[in-house]
């Protein structure tokens, strides 16, 4: 009897354990607006962008420009505030009518206390603010927002854009240079060349020679570079550090060419100052001003065989006098 008593309550338990998860999962879902009941989302991420994040950024307070995956959700104005680690975002919205946010998924909002969610403050001109988390620039990051008329999460994307920060906040290691980027094949015919390269960036007052020679092989190509300087003790490109290439003199790195007619990000580490300093730089390869000065190894070989076949043809002709003038010695000899 008391063995069926046990297996009775823990029935009753399991039961009511069971029963009562039911509707909180449901209320729960119902907190959560469908993609039915969405407006229609966008895309906030560029291709080519990658994450800058904290230690990319010169730390203080910057305006920037936000961009959201719905016109149901804007973004007027957004502080960024960066600290050595971390950052956080005041964004004013363009409406009234949300009156929490929460970076993540409506799912997630919903599994979490009132303590993490960003509250609506009202700023001084009667606009809604919120402080939120911002783990990247130039990423999608998910943010829902709590409709003060349906009580329900909105899901949407926002992007923080990196090119709208003021010049100098972001540090080198922010740069392109440092990320590895789809090479385009480069559309010149194999061999050696001259051609006109621009740098940009920096304080202005380094320089590179130009034209610079360029050496181009199976669709690749490499550059020699020769800066204005000698205190230049590597190069960073497509995420790939260079030693110079000589040990006198200005300082000359042979690196490659990601593409022709538009900006490459590289870096330049100078030891001029009182540390060594990464500055970013680009340089322009100007495709039409490209002038050939010597044919590449395939064509020499070209030449090679050609020289090779005339020397057969040489020898041959002079085996041929050589039979001649013996097998005409035997027929005068037999006469004899």
């Amino acid at each position: 009897m008391m063995k069926l008593k046990k297996i009775a309550v823990s029935v009753l338990l399991a039961t009511m354990v069971l029963t009562s998860g039911v509707p909180v999962m449901a209320t729960q879902n119902s907190k959560v607006a469908t993609q039915g009941e969405r407006a229609k989302q966008s895309e906030v991420e560029e291709k080519g962008m990658y994450p800058i994040e904290a230690s990319d950024i010169v730390e203080g307070k910057y305006d920037l420009k936000v961009e959201s995956s719905s016109s149901m959700f804007r973004v007027v104005k957004a502080v960024l505030t960066v600290k050595p680690d971390s950052m956080t975002a005041v964004i004013t919205l363009g409406g009234k009518g949300y009156e929490k946010l929460y970076m993540g998924t409506g799912e997630e909002a919903v599994t979490k206390d009132e303590g993490e969610y960003s509250k609506a403050i009202e700023d001084s001109n009667g606009a809604l603010t919120y402080e939120v988390k911002v783990a990247a620039l130039d990423k999608g990051l998910e943010c829902t927002g709590f409709s003060k008329r349906k009580q329900k999460w909105y899901d949407h994307q926002i992007l923080f854009r990196a090119d709208s920060l003021p010049a100098g906040a972001l540090k080198s290691s922010a740069s392109k240079a440092h990320h590895k980027m789809d090479v385009k094949p480069i559309k010149l015919e194999d061999g050696k060349y001259e051609i006109k390269v621009s740098l940009k960036g920096g304080s202005g007052r380094a320089k590179i020679k130009t034209p610079a020679e360029i050496v181009v092989k199976n669709k690749k190509a490499t550059a020699k570079i020769t800066w204005s300087s000698k205190n230049y003790d590597y190069m960073i490109v497509n995420g790939k550090k260079y030693t110079p290439v000589n040990k006198k003199g200005n300082s000359v790195f042979e690196i490659p060419v990601l593409v022709l007619d538009k900006k490459m990000p590289v870096i330049g580490d100078t030891t001029a100052m009182s540390k060594p300093y990464e500055i970013e730089y680009f340089l322009t390869f100007d495709k039409k001003s490209a002038k050939l000065v010597k044919v590449e190894s395939n064509k020499a070989t070209t030449v090679t065989i050609i020289t090779g076949a005339c020397v057969v043809v040489l020898v041959g002709i002079l085996m041929w006098k050589k039979n001649k003038k013996n097998k005409h010695e035997k027929i005068k000899h037999e006469k004899k």
